[in-house]
């Protein structure tokens, strides 16, 4: 697509075109994808968790209108390459004869009409396209939608703590007072922390979806360069380029938020199981024997001699773990608050350093491999001008002689 002489072979042209109608396509259904998964489900709920309702809520908003404007765009742009092929269709004239001839006008074709002048309306569809085969597929497969199994977990992290505590319940109930430990000590930290696995996921599809659809739109661009030259290609070129890095930057984001709201879901499964193993440790220390049914069955027993003070002492003591826990969980939590927050509106936010607001996130990568690959996707979203700098209007192929001079 470089070089000084004006060149242009317009099935070629036509057939990026296109290839732009179907990465439009593509961009919106990707929009839509966020809108429909960005946003939590009806099972979201919990101390913690709740606080990202709205910043997730906002950033679904945010991101599916930032997406579907890219594809607004790119669909104008396909409509323009179609009437630029037109336009190349008799080169020696150098006029829009050609166009105007297959244009339908707004309003009705007048009897008479200016070949030096582009009328408006609707183009028909250039009848010579080369191909341009995608080179990648999106891929759209929407993330299931599970609700957090807390019975599960306790038996991996306790095989008889469950039994113990239903038998807590039931034994206090009749003596006019229940005591429901496990649900006490863990009141703080439960929720739905699977829901915040499925609205990452959902980025990370949306993001990678971009990224592909955008190489769609590099190889597209590399193939007419062979056949385009001139002042219209090289400003399609820049056009293009700066189109193609807004779509990539999606990707990352996509990912680093992926990253955050799983370790924040990890660090909440995490803190529960390690709440019940001291819980467990705690009531396990009433009693002598060894042996889950030994437990299980002398505990049962030995309920209505645990007096309730002894229960408050050890409810106290876990609750005191408990603080701490939720304090690093919500530092976490703060740390994706700030990244939603920055990615779904980057206007002034060039001069935040992206690697510290995310090491609380960051610092819990144990695998160099996957580290590096980290710090790239954050360093990838700090160049927010691939996002702010994105063409805002489809391509223009200009006006007068603009489209068939010299570049």
């Amino acid at each position: 697509m470089s070089g000084e002489q004006f060149r242009a072979e317009p099935e070629y042209v036509a057939g990026l075109g296109v290839a732009f109608a179907e990465i439009g396509k593509d961009s919106q259904s990707i929009a839509d994808f966020v809108g429909k998964n960005g946003p939590p489900g009806e099972f979201f709920s919990g101390p913690i968790i709740s606080t990202l309702l709205e910043p997730f809520t906002s950033a679904a908003e945010r991101t599916k209108a930032r997406m579907s404007d890219i594809a607004r765009v790119n669909t104008q742009t396909s409509l323009e390459l179609n009437k630029a092929a037109w336009m190349y269709d008799d080169q020696e004239a150098k006029n829009f004869a050609a166009l105007n001839e297959h244009t339908k006008q707004l309003g009705g074709r007048s009897s008479t009409y200016n070949s030096d002048v582009e009328v408006e309306g609707t183009t028909a569809a250039y009848d010579v396209v080369t191909a341009f085969p995608k080179v990648e597929q999106i891929n759209l497969d929407e993330p299931s939608a599970n609700r957090e199994d807390l019975a599960a977990l306790i038996s991996e992290a306790s095989g008889w703590l469950g039994d113990v505590n239903e038998a807590i319940k039931s034994t206090t109930r009749m003596a006019g007072v229940e005591w429901d430990a496990l649900g006490t000590v863990l009141k703080p930290i439960t929720g739905n922390w699977t829901e915040l696995n499925r609205i990452g996921e959902a980025y990370k599809i949306a993001g990678n979806a971009f990224e592909a659809s955008a190489k769609n739109l590099d190889d597209g661009v590399n193939r007419v360069g062979q056949h385009w030259d001139g002042k219209a290609a090289l400003a399609f070129e820049d056009h293009a380029r700066k189109q193609s890095e807004a779509m990539r930057w999606e990707g990352p984001v996509g990912r680093t938020i992926a990253l955050g709201l799983g370790v924040v879901a990890e660090e909440i499964r995490e803190a529960i199981k390690t709440v019940i193993r001291k819980l467990e440790e705690l009531l396990e220390s009433q009693v002598s024997l060894d042996g889950i049914a030994g437990k299980i069955k002398f505990l049962v027993r030995k309920v209505p001699a645990i007096q309730a003070a002894t229960l408050g002492k050890i409810i106290w003591d876990v609750g005191d773990m408990i603080l701490d826990l939720v304090d690093e969980i919500r530092v976490m939590v703060d740390s994706v608050k700030e990244f939603l927050s920055t990615i779904a509106d980057p206007v002034g936010k060039a001069h935040e350093k992206l690697d510290e607001k995310l090491s609380p996130i960051t610092s819990r990568i144990d695998d160099a491999t996957r580290r590096a690959a980290v710090a790239m996707d954050i360093k990838n979203v700090s160049d927010f001008g691939s996002t702010l700098d994105r063409p805002k209007d489809g391509y223009d192929v200009g006006s007068g002689k603009d489209p068939w001079a010299d570049g």
